[in-house]
């Protein structure tokens, strides 16, 4: 996985948009935290592309950039694309039929692209995919193993152009949540169910009912995570080596003044470097608003805790991690950044108020962009200066 962001926990419980290349900061269809029905499999020409417009960030919860110039925007009923760094933007939303709407999105690269959508109580999904950015799109129907569920959240992650998986959530009920998971190994031309929720707790090698999950993320073609809390007194993920067919619990260590006690401490989809390093969010909520990236050089066999990033004003962080050594987090106030796989944090004061920012999304140490306040900012120096792009 690569470069992400933060989704909150209200988000988490509602529909779920997550930007992937990387899952994570808005980048990772994790995150976040962020696009018809047919014959299955037939190709077409989708929404093509556009004329340029300007783009009302407000409604743009994720921005993921391919590299300094291409990228992709996805809002809650559009997918755009830019070739000038978020300047201008096209409309390039595949064509869906009247009933379905946007559940979530995975990009990869400038041109791989992959987008759900989802009609209330169908019991089916729509996935597109893209090969060319978006000029035109190919479509797969998913028929859900509940054919009365209408997704509380769905979310992708995929490893390469091939191998990627579908976390379908299925609502939230007494503090439990049902959810599938699908893969695909054809590039989303077809999926298969490979594990769901366990109701009755007597497959110890199935997914928990109990407990909400926050997201899926894989390092390789047969290991990934399942990330989420439950209202006991343990952090943990799911762990899977076999493609998602089997899942096993794995509790991790919690720093000296810290709970996880009565949900108040949850793991957010990992953000991986190659096979071996890996970056885990864990969001602490009992005494304030605190992040702690969990770092692993194994593969994900271990993990531990880093330096923590606090908020003095009571807020959520969103993060974007470039590479596994530097990092930024910003809680809309203050603006933190490591550079060395988050052992230390130094907070760095922009010129520009990054109020409510949704979206953070770096590309390297020193270029990234934010969506605050409904507008999209660009920096070339690490966060210090900020620019408006793409405004109307």
């Amino acid at each position: 996985m690569r470069p992400n962001s933060v989704l909150s926990m209200a988000a988490v419980l509602a529909v779920v948009l997550v930007l992937t290349v990387a899952l994570a900061g808005c980048g990772r269809f994790a995150a976040q935290n962020q696009p018809t029905h047919g014959v299955t499999g037939d190709d077409h020409t989708g929404g093509g592309v556009g004329g340029a417009f300007s783009v009302d960030f407000r409604n743009t919860p994720s921005v993921y950039m391919a590299d300094a110039t291409v990228g992709w925007a996805v809002t809650r009923t559009s997918v755009l694309r830019t070739e000038d760094g978020g300047a201008r933007w096209v409309e390039v939303t595949p064509n869906a039929e009247t009933g379905f709407s946007l559940a979530a999105s995975a990009l990869l690269g400038p041109a791989r692209g992959w987008v759900a959508m989802s009609k209330e109580r169908s019991g089916t999904l729509a996935i597109f995919r893209t090969t060319d950015g978006g000029k035109s799109w190919s479509e797969t129907e998913v028929e859900l193993s509940n054919p009365q569920c209408a997704p509380c959240g769905v979310s992708f992650d995929f490893v390469d152009s091939d191998h990627g998986w579908l976390l379908v959530r299925d609502g939230v009920a007494t503090r439990h949540e049902a959810v599938e998971i699908y893969r695909t190994g054809d590039g989303g031309a077809s999926w298969t169910l490979a594990a769901r929720t366990e109701t009755d707790g007597q497959n110890p090698d199935g997914l928990p009912f109990a407990g909400i999950k926050t997201g899926l993320s894989f390092v390789d073609t047969e290991n990934g995570w399942l990330t989420g809390f439950d209202y006991g007194r343990e952090l943990w993920l799911y762990a899977t080596h076999d493609a998602g067919r089997t899942w096993h619990r794995r509790s991790l260590p919690i720093p000296q003044g810290y709970t996880a006690e009565g949900g108040s401490a949850e793991t957010r989809p990992a953000i991986f470097f190659g096979s071996r390093e890996g970056i885990l969010p864990v969001v602490f909520h009992a005494r304030g608003q605190h992040t702690i990236f969990y770092v692993t050089r194994d593969g994900g066999a271990t993990w531990k805790p880093t330096t923590p990033v606090k908020s003095a004003i009571n807020q959520e962080f969103v993060w974007s991690f470039p590479d596994s050594k530097h990092g930024f987090a910003t809680d809309g106030d203050s603006l933190y950044v490591t550079s060395d796989g988050a052992a230390t944090w130094t907070a760095v004061t922009p010129d520009t108020k990054l109020e409510g920012t949704t979206c953070l999304y770096f590309i390297s140490p020193q270029v990234g962009w934010a969506v605050a306040s409904g507008t999209l900012f660009k920096t070339s120096d690490g966060g210090h200066t900020w620019v408006k792009v793409g405004f109307p």
